[in-house]
């Protein structure tokens, strides 16, 4: 952000003749935010730019545009202006301060040089030279919207109002410019369907039915996502319900929606793509931030049109990744400072041109002031005035589509078609709030569960309205606005409270609904008292360990055929196995008669536990004595250790207090102690005193019928309001071992099926990742904690002379993965601990 600041001194302050000395001090935040203030001296001279403009002259020549431009410390009256080959000088009248005028040249196929000659007041002022370059072909499209952060710069309720106050103007505006030439009708893009949503539950029928005239003349465009998530976090059926809204209102309006705009966020996953497709999105708009927390985006995509295509389908998307990010025109009005609006425009294709652009068609996102901004009312006579001066570049109000299917029309041969992620950078921020992450992913597992059981017990009745609203607060909470702007700067302040608890209730009250939704259905199912009926939620069959409450000792389970079933008895009721749960069908359990002799299941397995040691026929876990951590993992069928010596451990706690992993330390055993053993499970509990938590207990279950161990880390995390982050290590032992890991819809290696503008520092897995080779392998299942890394923890040391982290360009294949728990490193947006926190 830069701009000018005006300072008034009171006279008692100053001496004649003297220097007046100012002073800047700031808070040191910890913050990368610096401040730079520049000396300028006005020259009393003209100084030359060349432009890429193009007018027509009187006669029809094609002439060049060329500014005059300088600051004068008084008016001299007027300057003369004499170029070489021009028979006739050009003359303007000076101001005090800055001038600025444009004049034409002729623009010829030789590319000539001219001289420019000033003179104020009979006084030549020096000489300057351009040399005319060639311009390429050029249309720009400006795709108008209004970023929609949902909270960050307002309060989320004030954000829906904004967003719908633009819908009404764009609707006036839309009718207003009907008559305008085609290029500057009003176009507004409403970038997701939340705001949809939004306009449409606070109008009336009239403005609905504007609304519906406004769609039909093409001009009222709706980007096809419900808002602007962060993929590497999201489940895989999240990625459907994100596209959810636009197909009803396709079905309401009778439109259709084949784009799809993503705002601020930098990095996607292979799944986005995937669902697009399957959506029926044909075009994608792509418009990062410009700067911040964005690795090589911009660098390796900006203004570079692609072809995305998810792997095992021949679909692809087009993409196009916005130059020089989605805010280029922050910052200023727009139209209202018509001067500053022509220096973005200049300066943006003067850079196109630079990078010689190959298209003839550019999109150029347009969004003024900042996020959540009005729209520019006076957009379509900037536009329409500047196409009658100019007869290069032309400008054009534009959508997505538009734009890119005339650049797919003309160059679908020359564009590039690529395959793989674009693996994500902003998800490690979701992971400052860990427990609402946690919650929001078993919500959308849970939910789909849920749905699942309705269709297979009460599809006639099933309550649409109600499942769409737990899963827009699935998707809201996963939306990449964690708070407010302050939530770093001032994290206690009311603003950026509101907004986060704002934030939170979309999972609390999704998780709420869910439940509900969940205690309805299996009423649907209730059965005798002590009977259970067991439904397999999956479309393949199942075995599965099931836990029933209330149960006493001596209580024995019946299956269907009157067999009595093998049981574990624990603190919280009976364990039972049951072998096979038919595919998308249900068993049931119930208490069985005394009589009743035969014990169906497995045989009775080895199992113990001594010495730390959990054992079963399948494996040998060694639990270290002083970090709670696991040092040894032995497949008994191969004398295999799955855990690699070295520096870490198998789920050791590492705790970075600031910004260097040099510096983690790790955790230290109370007590270990035996909580359960049985025929079935083992389980042994860990608790640890652990830096940055007021306590982490581990908790090891053992499988005794598969050898699957179930680790589930719980720490309770104390208020830090420095820099930190928390991992756990996974060192694997498999010999030529080969990463795959759920991408959500797909199995992606996330160290190779990448592409150009990766995230390396640090990546994702939906739900598991698998290292095997050709014999055998692991697989490291993470419902609750989505960010791994490979090879080593992610640094946020900023380097000297550096404003922010700088990423890592290369990926080392690695067999070390680290889950990436939280952190704190954030400057904006995601959260940091407040006063009501533990």
């Amino acid at each position: 952000m830069s701009g000018d600041v005006t300072l008034k001194v009171p006279k008692t302050l100053l001496t004649p003749g003297k220097a007046l000395q100012l002073k800047i001090v700031g808070k040191k935040e910890g913050t990368a935010d610096w401040l730079m203030v520049y000396k300028h001296v006005p020259g009393d001279r003209f100084m030359v730019k060349l432009l890429p403009l193009l007018t027509k002259g009187a006669n029809g020549d094609t002439l060049r545009q060329v500014k005059l431009f300088g600051e004068f410390t008084k008016a001299y009256g007027q300057i003369v202006a004499y170029v070489n080959g021009v028979s006739n000088p050009f003359r303007f009248d000076l101001q005090q301060g800055y001038n600025e005028f444009e004049i034409s040249v002729p623009y010829k196929t030789k590319l000539p040089y001219y001289i420019i000659n000033s003179e104020i007041q009979g006084k030549r002022m020096g000489a300057d030279t351009v040399t005319l370059t060639p311009l390429i072909p050029l249309e720009v499209h400006m795709i108008h919207h209004s970023h929609t952060d949902v909270g960050y710069s307002h309060l989320q309720e004030t954000v829906a109002e904004i967003h719908n106050e633009n819908i009404r103007q764009a609707i006036d505006l839309i009718d207003k410019t009907k008559d305008y030439p085609f290029e500057s009708q009003f176009r507004w893009n409403i970038e997701s369907t939340w705001a949809v949503e939004n306009f449409l539950d606070s109008s009336n029928e009239k403005q609905i039915q504007k609304f519906r005239e406004a769609l039909n003349t093409g001009r009222m465009n709706i980007a096809g996502y419900y808002t602007n998530n962060l993929s590497g976090i999201m489940r895989g059926e999240e990625f459907i319900r994100l596209t959810d809204y636009a197909r009803k209102l396709e079905r309401e309006f009778g439109i259709t929606i084949n784009s799809a705009m993503i705002t601020d966020i930098p990095g996607y996953t292979m799944s986005l793509v995937k669902a697009m497709q399957m959506a029926g999105i044909k075009y994608f708009s792509v418009g990062p931030n410009n700067s911040d927390r964005i690795g090589t985006v911009l660098e390796k995509w900006g203004d570079k049109p692609f072809y995305w295509k998810a792997p095992g389908s021949n679909e692809k998307v087009m993409t196009i990744v916005s130059g020089d990010s989605y805010a280029w025109f922050h910052s200023i009005g727009g139209a209202r400072e018509p001067r500053l609006l022509n220096k973005k425009l200049i300066d943006y294709i003067n850079i196109v041109n630079e990078n010689k652009y190959p298209y003839k068609y550019l999109a150029l996102r347009y969004n003024i002031f900042s996020d959540n901004a009005p729209l520019d009312p006076l957009i379509s006579d900037f536009v329409r005035d500047w196409n009658n001066k100019y007869i290069y570049p032309k400008l054009v109000l534009s959508t997505p589509q538009m734009v890119m299917q005339k650049i797919e029309k003309d160059y679908a041969s020359k564009i590039p078609v690529v395959e793989g992620d674009m693996t994500p950078y902003w998800e490690d921020g979701a992971a400052s709030s860990a427990a609402e992450l946690a919650l929001n992913k078993s919500v959308a597992e849970r939910v789909n569960q849920t749905e699942k059981l309705w269709s297979l017990l009460k599809p006639i009745s099933f309550p649409s309205l109600e499942f769409y609203k737990v899963w827009s607060g699935v998707l809201l909470f996963d939306e990449h606005t964690w708070g407010a702007w302050s939530s770093i700067s001032d994290p206690d302040i009311p603003f950026s409270v509101k907004q986060w608890d704002f934030k939170r209730n979309y999972v609390l009250d999704a998780d709420k609904k869910k439940k509900e939704l969940n205690n309805v259905i299996l009423q649907q199912v209730s059965t005798p008292s002590k009977n259970w009926t067991i439904v397999n939620t999956n479309s393949w069959s199942n075995p599965s360990l099931v836990l029933l409450k209330n149960l006493t000792d001596k209580d024995r389970i019946m299956d269907e055929k009157g067999r009595v079933i093998r049981a574990q008895q624990t603190k919280a009721g009976k364990l039972v196995y049951v072998p096979d749960v038919p595919a998308l069908g249900s068993t049931t359990l119930k208490i069985a008669p005394e009589s009743t002799p035969t014990i169906i299941g497995l045989a009775a397995p080895t199992y113990s536990f001594h010495d730390n040691i959990m054992e079963n026929k399948f494996v040998r876990v060694l639990i270290d004595s002083k970090t709670g951590a696991i040092s040894s993992f032995i497949l008994k069928a191969s004398n295999t250790d799955i855990v690699k010596k070295g520096q870490y451990q198998f789920n050791q706690y590492l705790y970075v207090p600031g910004r260097d992993p040099a510096t983690a330390v790790t955790s230290k055993v109370k007590e270990i102690r035996l909580d359960e053993m049985g025929v079935y499970e083992t389980d042994v509990t860990v608790v640890c005193e652990a830096e940055g938590t007021s306590g982490l207990t581990i908790r090891y279950r053992l499988n005794n019928i598969t050898g699957a161990l179930t680790i589930e880390n719980h720490l309770e995390k104390t208020k830090v309001r420095t820099k930190e982050a928390v991992h756990f290590a996974f060192p694997f032992n498999i010999t030529n071992g080969k990463w795959k890991a759920d991408n959500g819809f797909l199995a992606y290696d996330p160290l190779n099926d990448t592409i150009p503008g990766n995230n390396k520092d640090f990546t994702y897995c939906g739900k598991w990742a698998d290292l095997s080779n050709k014999d055998w392998g692991v697989t490291y299942f993470s419902p609750d904690a989505p960010i791994i890394e490979f090879g080593e923890m992610n640094s946020e040391v900023i380097p000297a002379g550096k404003g922010q982290k700088v990423w890592k360009s290369k990926q080392t294949p690695s067999q070390l993965l680290f889950s990436y728990a939280l952190n704190n490193y954030w400057h904006t947006n995601y959260k940091k601990p407040t006063k009501k926190d533990q």
